[in-house]
């Protein structure tokens, strides 16, 4: 008994759809991951931000980061008034200036984890 050409081609195309439905059933995990990175990017850019606050603290050191062409910026840390140190590029054209008083930016972020972001805005007298 043969069977038609068609009806092979079919059971085939059964056989290959039921493959990938169980690989995709064994592998769901990874689209799990997938799936939560996405839904935590969309919620890092989503997060509302309030920028203008003005901090001041005082320059106590720089390092320029290794690079190949030498085209990334001087990183200066700062302590601020609070104690705390942050790290800001200095942006070029700027000269380093040690222990001079430094104003910087703070951008927030309003939804948890409420990271803040540190901007150099200029050296203050």
């Amino acid at each position: 008994m043969t069977r038609h050409p068609r009806e092979i081609e079919r059971a085939f195309k059964q056989v290959r759809r039921q493959d990938f439905l169980l690989d995709l059933k064994r592998s769901w995990y990874v689209w799990a991951i997938i799936g939560a990175l996405f839904v935590g990017l969309a919620y890092y850019n989503a997060t509302p931000r309030t920028a203008g606050e003005v901090v001041y603290g005082t320059a106590i050191g720089a390092h320029q980061p290794a690079s190949e062409d030498n085209n990334k910026p001087m990183m200066i840390a700062v302590r601020l008034d609070s104690g705390r140190t942050v790290t800001v590029p200095l942006p070029r054209g700027v000269l380093y200036l040690s222990g001079s008083r430094v104003e910087l930016e703070v951008t927030r972020r309003e939804w948890p984890p409420h990271l803040a972001t540190y901007r150099f805005m200029r050296y203050s007298e």
